[in-house]
């Protein structure tokens, strides 16, 4: 059983197939039945579709009307929100991302409510397909791609997940023949400071100019044009309430099942906050050198993006289960290393699994308590790491 589980020579690409076309089938009944239970936008529990987009569009039509340094002020936010949308449980949804973000969110304030939405989606979408399309060669490419659950947990989260994986995936892309832009990738992905924490040190470690200085450009273009235009308030606004965002993840505002980083799986369990806290250092110690260690050794671009695909998941301390779909471009890395090599041990299992966690982690959790997904997590990028290490450096 065990070296069955170790090899998977039984999911070959044909059974792989027909298993992600029924995948892709149940998962179309399933969002059917999801949206026809619906009452406009609220289910018959009171949550709301799409409801974490709701705080994007309402900090840009804030910022619109010259108010972008309050964005960061619930009791000046909610309003906005609950206008929205009917987010009927006296709740809110915070906006805690710097004013690089805000500013590119602007455009969702020219508009209503839905056309954003919809805009932001189709933009994302996009996004997303035309990287993973790029990191997924073959015939059996879209199915993959399309029936992966973590593709429409975020759509319908309505979370920026697919432009994390856009930022990250294009740096693979691009580092060989545009390594300014690889650089402004991920100059950009500090929009979601909490994902980018790694990308200073590969760059740094990888010792090569231009992904360093297109990196740089792109957030200090973003920086001084939102100071510029939303005005820098909005700058100093932000840094101060970070304590109060750090207080409210803390608090577990939040659906605890939701929440897939190491420190809030093993506050889920019963460890108190400091010990949870120093585990989520620790951890983010050893992500930190993991990356560190792909740009040193120049493991090439896609590897380089596998890597930090993976291990920004694990220093985050705040993860929601929508950010999962991050490790899409680790996932389509070692597939498609496999395809073309040989899968290593536990890594067809491996790559199952992490399919497969926008679902199962939250489903898990919600029934016992015990949020598997730091541990897939850590498993995925330590398989990537064994196979980054077995191959020369690419670059």
């Amino acid at each position: 059983m065990i070296a069955a589980l170790r090899e998977m020579n039984f999911l070959h690409a044909a059974r792989a197939r027909a298993w992600l076309r029924v995948l892709a089938l149940g998962l179309a009944l399933w969002a059917a039945v999801f949206l026809v239970a619906r009452h406009g936008w609220v289910d018959r529990s009171g949550d709301v579709s799409a409801a974490d987009f709701s705080e994007y569009w309402s900090a840009a039509t804030l910022a619109r009307a010259g108010h972008a340094a309050r964005v960061y002020d619930v009791q000046t936010l909610s309003p906005v929100e609950h206008e929205a949308v009917p987010i009927n449980k006296g709740g809110y949804f915070a906006f805690y991302y710097p004013p690089s973000y805000l500013l590119l969110c602007m455009p969702m304030a020219f508009v209503s409510y839905l056309a954003a939405l919809l805009g932001f989606s189709a933009v994302g979408l996009a996004a997303y397909l035309i990287v993973m399309r790029a990191y997924l060669p073959g015939p059996g490419r879209w199915m993959a791609i399309l029936a992966y659950p973590g593709l429409l947990v975020t759509l319908l989260c309505g979370q920026n997940s697919l432009f994390s994986v856009a930022c990250i995936g294009g740096y693979g892309l691009l580092l060989q023949r545009r390594p300014y832009l690889a650089g402004a990738c991920l100059g950009m992905l500090a929009c979601k400071p909490q994902l980018a924490l790694a990308a200073p040190v590969l760059l740094l470690c990888a010792r090569r100019p231009a992904p360093i200085i297109g990196a740089a450009t792109s957030f200090a273009a973003l920086f001084l044009l939102s100071g510029a235009l939303l005005g820098f308030d909005a700058w100093q606004s932000f840094f101060a309430h970070l304590a109060e965002a750090s207080r409210v993840t803390s608090a577990h505002v939040m659906n605890q099942s939701k929440l897939v980083s190491i420190n809030e799986a093993l506050r889920l369990v019963g460890l108190g906050a400091r010990p949870a806290l120093a585990a989520q250092v620790a951890f983010a110690l050893l992500g930190m050198a993991a990356a560190g260690y792909a740009g040193w050794h120049r493991v090439g671009g896609p590897g380089e993006a596998a890597m930090l695909s993976a291990v920004c998941l694990i220093i985050s301390p705040h993860v929601g289960d929508y950010d999962l779909t991050v490790l899409s471009v680790a996932m389509a890395f070692m597939l498609n290393s496999g395809v073309r090599k040989r899968f290593m041990p536990w890594e067809k299992l491996t790559l199952l699994i992490t399919y497969m966690l926008p679902v199962l982690g939250t489903g898990i959790a919600q029934r016992t308590g015990v949020q598997i997904s730091p541990m897939v997590v850590l498993t995925l990028a330590l398989l990537t790491w064994r196979r980054l290490s077995a191959s020369p450096a690419a670059s």
